[in-house]
């Protein structure tokens, strides 16, 4: 499924891969990304991205009164 995306700075266009797993994204200007949507893939994404474990008071504002979990590998 491909849809179009615009908003005020560009336009482009977002594409699913057949199992729904990783969508590609291309902008007007040819640039463009794919991102896997799995869990795991997220999580590791923003582990590496973060290079951290959330803080608790972090982890309070996202979860709450959930008990604390270390959050990366």
């Amino acid at each position: 499924m491909t849809v179009p995306v615009k908003d005020d700075s560009a336009a482009a266009f977002a594409a699913f891969s057949d199992d729904s797993d990783v969508v590609t994204i291309t902008a007007d200007d040819g640039s463009g990304y794919t991102w896997d949507t799995r869990i795991e893939s997220t999580i590791a994404t923003a582990c590496t991205m973060a290079g951290r474990n959330l803080t608790r008071d972090e982890w309070t504002e996202a979860f709450g009164e959930r008990p604390y979990e270390k959050t990366c590998p």
